[in-house]
């Protein structure tokens, strides 16, 4: 708005100031011009907090070109970091696999090009997977679009069915099934749960500082508290917690088995070290990548 001279002089005779009539300063961000090659370590995040929620860590290298007055451009393509990240839909969290992170210029551009999975273990033998669930993701984040798989491939019926209930869509219309087997009232309740261990990870992250928290379940019953932390951007901490869901007066968090540490460590661009295990067994990785 603009002032009038009487206004100047009522803030001079109360305050004893009057405000600059000049144009507005730009601060000094604004102001610069400079083109840059800009290293991204593996403690970079692509966040977004609608749905579909994705927590994305990725990392590589792109080149940012500031000129004064105008919002910075990005150009270039990271590489997405497989097992950390996540993309929540349909109320379960699916792993993220692969993908890339393009940037095509203002931030508002950038495109994504994930490839998440999630696991249904099988009945018979829980460390078996039954049916893995691909959720291909592309586009930018106004604009994204989500494609549904499956391997084994499966009819599109069935493939909804295993995301809320955990069983083929023959198997999945009754309210309680058989003991040991999850209806629609099993599905009700592991949907409350997903809610509810969604709030839980946001709460501890917002208020412990961790760059990962997750709760990672197979069923009603079994569930692994996954967290961790990056205290440099080539060195990562975390622990999985094995953890139970009893039902008694309500659902609580009971620990079962022993918890594994895991320390991951980016030597080079290509080489990651990576330490996992318990007192009883460590194991030991190289992990390597090549381009060509």
């Amino acid at each position: 708005m603009e002032l009038t001279d009487e206004d100047f002089e009522m803030l001079r005779e109360r305050f004893g100031v009057v405000p600059e009539t000049g144009p507005p300063q730009r601060r000094f961000s604004e102001r610069i011009t400079a083109d840059l090659d800009v290293v991204l370590g593996r403690d970079s995040w692509l966040r977004k907090r609608t749905s579909p929620e994705m927590a994305v860590p990725f990392s590589g290298s792109i080149e940012v070109e500031l000129r004064p007055g105008q919002p910075p451009l990005l150009q270039g393509s990271v590489d997405v970091i497989e097992g950390r990240g996540f993309v929540e839909q349909f109320g379960r969290r699916f792993v993220l696999s692969s993908g890339t992170v393009t940037f095509n210029g203002p931030p508002e551009a950038t495109r994504v090009d994930l490839e998440a999975t999630y696991t249904i273990p099988s009945r018979d033998n829980p460390d078996d997977a039954e049916v893995t669930i691909i959720l291909s993701v592309e586009g930018t984040q106004d604009d994204l679009g989500l494609t549904l798989s499956s391997n084994p491939p499966l009819e599109n019926a069935d493939i909804v069915s295993y995301i809320a209930t955990g069983r083929p869509a023959a198997g999945s219309l009754s309210f309680e099934g058989r003991e040991g087997e999850g209806g629609l009232v099993a599905a009700g309740a592991d949907f409350a749960l997903s809610q509810m261990t969604s709030l839980i990870e946001s709460a501890a992250a917002r208020s412990v500082g961790l760059d990962v928290v997750e709760i990672r379940r197979e069923g009603l019953r079994e569930a692994t508290l996954v967290a961790g932390k990056y205290v440099t951007p080539r060195l990562y901490v975390g622990f999985a917690q094995p953890v139970s869901l009893q039902e008694g007066d309500g659902l609580s968090f009971g620990s079962e088995g022993r918890s594994e540490l895991e320390i991951e460590y980016e030597a080079w661009r290509w080489l990651l070290l990576n330490i996992e295990g318990s007192g009883s067994s460590v194991r030991f990785f190289l992990r390597g990548r090549y381009a060509y």
